[in-house]
């Protein structure tokens, strides 16, 4: 039978043996710490931050951010589709925020693909993402009548100056688009009222199944005759006219 002094003893060394495996265990997770530290461990990402729907002829602003997820700097290449292109190093955990910009093109989809490399002495890492823009195609009024995508009336507010045409717009398309009011085109009465002449240009987004009224600025053309009442209604006129194209270009300057 053990005495007091030998359980003492098988204590002690049970505890000396558990304080040996803890001391082993901490240098081998230090040196396998060192070991993964010393060896090269390179990784990038990169993203773009960018509005998903563009219209045409719209100059769009977009981030390209580029995450260096190593543990080694590296010196970076970025370039994409769009013709940005940047070069530059990251620290390791360091995220660079690189901002670009394009002039939106007419056309239904434009894809952006960046590609970005990291150099770390002989090693190398790349990455690439893509972005697909769905561009709002823009149509002019004349554009949009003729070809009936949405119905489009003009109508007086018994006024000359100021906002003082309505406008109504149904469509009968499915997508969106952007209508386009250029400034200097005249409008012809249906009736013995004066006619006008647009002052103010706009881009208005037609949306499916949404009934858009709104009034823009507008002049009259024929001194002589009555302000246009709210029973009329207007065509656009299609040449120059009687009026010729100094009106058009006198409202295009204003």
């Amino acid at each position: 039978m053990l005495s007091q002094e030998d359980h003492k003893n098988t204590s002690m060394g049970r505890t000396s043996k558990i304080a040996v495996i803890i001391s082993l265990v901490v240098v081998f997770l230090a040196y396998r710490t060192i070991v993964e530290y010393r060896r090269p461990n390179l990784g990038i990402s990169v993203e773009i931050l960018a509005p998903g729907v563009v219209s045409e002829g719209e100059v769009v602003f977009y981030t390209i951010e580029v995450e260096n997820t190593g543990n080694r700097d590296l010196d970076v290449t970025v370039q994409d589709s769009l013709g940005f292109y940047w070069v530059g190093a990251i620290t390791r955990g360091s995220t660079e925020g690189l901002e670009a910009r394009f002039e939106v093109p007419p056309a239904g989809q434009i894809q952006n693909t960046v590609e970005v490399i990291g150099l770390h002495g002989d090693a190398s890492v790349t990455n690439s993402t893509s972005l697909t823009f769905e561009v709002v195609p823009t149509y002019s009024v004349i554009e949009v009548a003729d070809t009936g995508m949405a119905l489009i009336e003009f109508s007086g507010t018994g006024y000359c100056a100021g906002e003082s045409i309505r406008l109504k717009i149904e469509p009968s398309v499915d997508f969106t688009f952007k209508l386009r009011i250029e400034p200097g085109t005249v409008l012809i009465n249906s009736g013995r009222g004066q006619n006008m002449v647009i002052a103010q240009g706009r881009i208005i987004t037609v949306e499916p199944e949404v009934e858009i009224k709104l009034d823009i600025e507008a002049y009259c053309l024929d001194v002589n005759r009555a302000n246009p009442s709210v029973f009329e209604d207007f065509s656009v006129l299609m040449g120059s006219g009687e009026y010729g194209e100094e009106v058009f270009q006198l409202m295009r300057s204003l």
